[in-house]
């Protein structure tokens, strides 16, 4: 009997440690919309640049949004008379 209720608190406390990390992943997971990248400078010398989203610890990482998406440019090449 004891060895049933010893089971039984190691599976409640796996779950809620598991219930628990799920809850941080969803919470600290950012996503980027369309035409964006998400730059997460961590603790290595290079950043991570991914364009769906990445799991971003408030403390150890830094994330930052960049916009990637096409600009036009209009370039009007009429001569003047002072050129």
């Amino acid at each position: 009997m004891q060895n049933l209720i010893f089971f039984g608190v190691l599976v409640a406390v796996g779950l809620a440690i598991l219930v628990g990390f799920a809850m941080m992943v969803a919470k600290f997971y950012k996503k980027v919309e369309q035409g964006r990248a998400l730059i997460i400078n961590k603790v290595t010398k290079d950043p991570i640049v991914t364009f769906t989203g990445g799991l971003v610890l408030p403390i150890v990482h830094r994330a930052e949004t960049m916009d990637i998406s096409v600009k036009t440019v209009e370039i009007d090449r009429e001569r003047g008379p002072d050129l």
